[in-house]
């Protein structure tokens, strides 16, 4: 018969009768537990996806940086997916950024160019999603760059990059998805987010 491997990336997020107390009920306490659990995962999930794409050998660097003048952010993301879809037949439709890339792409003479009749002059997402013609996801959050017993070191889970991908939600596993990630919901009473609250006397 058929195997396969799987990695348990679960965690657990233990909640005392000293802290349950702290909380209007049980139900409270338990939902407290299950957006923590979940905010975890998710990072947890994040870095490591980030750690599948810089692992990835199709990378380029723009010859301008966003953040200088002359930069020419448009021809670079065409360029970008121009060669993606030339290596897996479909266009990159999602454009990942961390903070400060967002920051100095928004922030750009050429954006600027675009807009220049925004009223309040603030560039939203939406205004650089039509513009590149990709959906952007902005990662803003920071975490504990340090070895494990080092002090801390905060730092953000992605740097001055940007990455291209072709990513759906979609119910067929063999559809094209980079970093396809799957949900087991049928275990110990695990729901559709995959979480199962248990309490222990």
């Amino acid at each position: 018969s058929d195997t396969f491997l799987c990695k348990d990336y679960g965690v657990e997020e233990p909640i005392d009768k000293m802290e349950l107390m702290m909380y209007a009920s049980i139900f409270a306490a338990d939902s407290a537990g299950m957006e923590r659990t979940s905010r975890i995962v998710a990072i947890n999930h994040e870095i490591r996806v980030r750690n599948l794409v810089r692992a990835a050998s199709q990378t380029s660097s723009p010859v301008t940086k966003w953040n200088e003048a002359g930069s020419t952010i448009v021809a670079d993301i065409d360029a970008g997916k121009n060669l993606i879809r030339s290596r897996i037949g479909v266009t990159p439709n999602l454009l990942t950024l961390p903070y400060n890339v967002f920051q100095a792409m928004r922030n750009s003479a050429e954006m600027k160019n675009y807009f220049v009749n925004v009223q309040g002059g603030l560039i939203t997402k939406a205004n650089l999603e039509a513009i590149l013609e990709v959906e952007i996801q902005i990662s803003g959050d920071l975490i504990n760059t340090a070895a494990e017993g080092q002090d801390a070191e905060i730092g953000d889970i992605w740097e001055n990059e940007a990455f291209l991908s072709y990513s759906v939600a979609s119910a067929d596993i063999k559809s094209l998805n980079f970093a396809r990630t799957y949900n087991w919901t049928a275990l110990e009473g695990s729901g559709s987010g995959g979480i199962s609250v248990l309490t222990y006397d």
